[in-house]
Formats: structure tokens, sequence, C-alpha cells
């Protein structure tokens, strides 16, 4: 009887296939996992924010998160994109290409973690200990944190969802667990640090040599793939640095106490932007065995009817979110009028999200020289800042963002645009050649 249920289910949902156009047995299932996992996400950022915003002292957090920015930062030395670069080879089937991409992320790493200590040292032989030590701790953890990580983009690329949830699900409970224990006992940055990237570092490891054992991967390996991720990471860069100058900016001009500020308003838009991280997750391997022309047919329109979305969601935002910050966050009423302004970025981000799905899925058929052509928002972004935020403080930070978004989709649309007249040129010229 449950399989006959089950049945019927299955059959209405692919009668939606005609009036969406998409695979929605792939898209509900898919999709329900990874709701399931921003809920997770979204619901232990939250008690963590409740947290650290009513037990930190202002500027003990705006330090945290300066240096959380700056580990970032040296994680690009990590090869960062090489998560996004396996997943379409993994998900053709290539799945040994998980390990070379673990090994050579980690030999890589190691650069960080000089740059890390030579910072660190820096300020600590400058006088201040206090930042020093901390760069030094978070240094260590720089060629591990993140390369353990690329389980996830084995479980994505194999289409095991589930497991991929479950398993980052975990991660990330643990880590907050592990740092709302220790900011309850103590305010001590160093051991906060050390709270964080620890217990996150050591679990992903675990469930890395776990994936690999109960899914085991194939002897196929694609070192193209390697390759692009190298490409991806170096020409990418510069997209690191500006996701996270906005924080390392305002610590440096306006100091810890803005970087709060800054930071929970922006929380917010955060995380209701992970809601729809999903979309490349499920997208890049969907999209990966169908050809350009394919997923043309309909990228269009489901961008616009992404924007409409993002304007209903950004007015709702406006309107409630001053509640949200009275009840959870008295202390931090000022980001409120910064919160509601970043709400903009809301528009943008759907259908920016669907593009940059429909080229990442398409990295082995990009010219390598597109690749730095992403760099482009980016550099707007480092202008903006460096140019608004001394002149106009956090709404130089504010205004700054904003012109990104609006640049990193027109920059998208264009580059898959001209993907798109390549690929047509290619074509006619193998139909004449034949």
């Amino acid at each position: 009887m449950l399989d006959r249920l089950k049945y019927n289910i299955l059959e209405k949902i692919r009668g939606l296939d005609k009036h969406t156009k998409t695979d929605t047995v792939y898209l509900f299932s898919g999709g329900f996992w990874f709701g399931l996992n921003q809920l997770v996400n979204s619901l232990s950022a939250l008690v963590l924010a409740i947290i650290l915003g009513n037990f930190l002292k202002p500027e003990i957090y705006g330090n945290y998160k300066f240096i959380i920015s700056a580990s970032s930062v040296f994680l690009v030395t990590s090869l960062n994109w090489m998560s996004a670069a396996i997943i379409p080879s993994i998900a053709r089937g290539f799945e040994k290409t998980v390990i070379r991409a673990t090994s050579t992320r980690i030999r890589y790493g190691f650069l960080g973690t000089i740059l890390g200590l030579a910072l660190g040292s820096f300020y600590w032989a400058s006088g201040n200990q206090y930042l020093g030590i901390g760069l030094i701790l978070m240094s260590l953890f720089i060629p591990f944190i993140d390369s353990f990580g690329l389980y996830e983009s084995y479980l994505q690329g194999k289409k095991l969802f589930k497991a991929f949830v479950l398993y980052r699900s975990a991660s990330r409970i643990i880590s907050m667990c592990s740092i709302i224990a220790t900011v309850l006992v103590t305010d001590n940055l160093w051991l906060i640090l050390l709270s964080y990237f620890l217990p996150i570092t050591l679990i992903r490891l675990i469930f890395d040599i776990f994936s690999l054992i109960k899914y085991p991967p194939n002897d196929r390996e694609d070192i193209n793939a390697i390759n692009i991720g190298k490409h991806l990471s170096f020409s990418g860069a510069l997209a690191t640095l500006a996701t996270y100058l906005d924080s390392i900016i305002t610590f440096y001009l306006l100091g810890p106490l803005a970087v709060a500020i800054y930071s929970f308003a922006l929380a917010p838009i955060e995380q209701i932007r992970g809601f729809l991280k999903f979309i490349p997750a499920i997208a890049v391997p969907k999209f990966s065995n169908k050809s350009i022309g394919e997923i043309n047919v309909q990228l269009k329109s489901r961008a616009l009817k992404g924007i409409v979305v993002g304007i209903i969601f950004t007015l709702i935002y406006v309107a409630l979110i001053p509640l949200v910050f009275r009840l959870v966050l008295p202390k931090y009423f000022s980001s409120i009028i910064f919160s509601q302004s970043l709400a903009v970025l809301l528009v943008f981000y759907l259908p920016n999200l669907l593009f940059n799905s429909a080229l990442n899925s398409k990295f082995d058929e990009t010219p390598k020289k597109w690749l730095y052509w992403r760099n482009l928002p980016y550099i707007i972004l480092i202008i903006c800042l460096i140019i608004l935020v001394p002149k106009l403080g956090l709404w130089g930070v504010v205004t700054s963002k904003i012109i990104y978004s609006i640049a990193s989709l027109l920059t998208s649309a264009i580059q898959w645009k001209m993907l798109s007249a390549r690929q047509r040129g290619l074509s006619q010229v193998n139909s004449s050649a034949q």
C-alpha cells in the first residue's frame, strides 16, 4: 500500500513537468534535502547569533569576525574553487578525482599557513598579541579545514543528496555546540577561535573517510578537472578577497564595533540567500548532462521569474526585520536600517545563481581565459569599497555590496550569452565540415 501511495505521489509530481518545464521529481527530492540542510544551517546560525550577540562584547565579536574573514582569504591558497570544479566530473563518472583533489588542496594550503603565520607574527611583533596569536592559531588549520570537506562535492556529484545533507548538517551542529559551549564559559578570543576551527576540521576528516568507505569511488580520474580547479581558484582569488574585504576594510577603517554591527545586519540576508543555495548543488549535476542549447530553452524565463520572487522577498523582509532584531538582538538595534538596505541583494541573487549554475556545469567547454572575466564584479566591489567606505562609513559598505550584486548578475548573463554564441558557432562549423 505504501508503494502504491508513493507511486501516486510521484506521478502527481511528474504531472508538474509540463507546467514547470523541469524534472520536478529530481527537484523535489534534491530540493527537500537541501531545504532541510539550509533549515539546520539557519536555525544553528540563529542560535549562534543570539548567543554571540548577547554573551560577547561587540568588540570581541568584531575581532572574531575579522579573523574568520581573514581565514577565508588565506584559504584561497588551498584552491577553494576545486570543490566546484570536480562536481561535473564526478557526475560524469570520474569519481576518483576527489582523492587527487583533496591531496592537491592540502599541498597548496600550506602556503596559506606560511602567510598566516607571517601576518600573525607581524601583529605579535607590533605589540598586538591579541590578534597575533589569533591569526597564528587560524593559520594552522588552513591546509585542512576545507580540503577535508571535499566529500560534499563527491556526494553532490553522485547525487547522494541525503547523505550530503546529513553529514553537512551534523558537522554544522557539532561546530555550533562547540562554539556555544566555549562562549558560555569564557570570552577568550583564542579559545573561541579554537572551538570553531578544531571541531569542524576533525568532523570533516571523519566524514570524508566515511564517505569514501561507504560509497567507494571507481578508478576513473579526470586530471582536467584538477587543472580547471586550479584555474578557477587562481582566477577566483580576487573574488574571495573581495567577498571578505568588506569586513576587513570595515575593521581597519571603522573598528571591531562597526564590524559587529555590519555582520549582524548582513547575517539574515545571508541566511535567506542560503535557502536558495540548493539550486546550484542540484542544477550543476543536472546541467552537466545537457547541451547548452537544452539549458537555454528555459534559462532566461526562469531568471526573470527569479527577479520577481526576489522583489517580493525584499518587501517582506524590510517589513519584518525590525521585529526580529527587537526580539533576538536588542543590542544591535542600529543594524536594522543597514539590514533593510542590504535586502536589495535578494532581488538579484536567484537569477545570478541560475546563470552561474549553467556556467559552472560547462567548465570543460569554457575557454580558460574566460574564467578570469568573473573577476570583473569583484574588481568593481573592491574599487567601490576603497572609495566609498572612507567617505560614507558603513553606508559605503552597503552601497558597494548593492553595486557589486548588479554587476555580478550582468557579468554572469553576458558570459553565458557569449558561451552560447560560441557553442552555436562551433556547431555550425562542424555541420559545414560534414
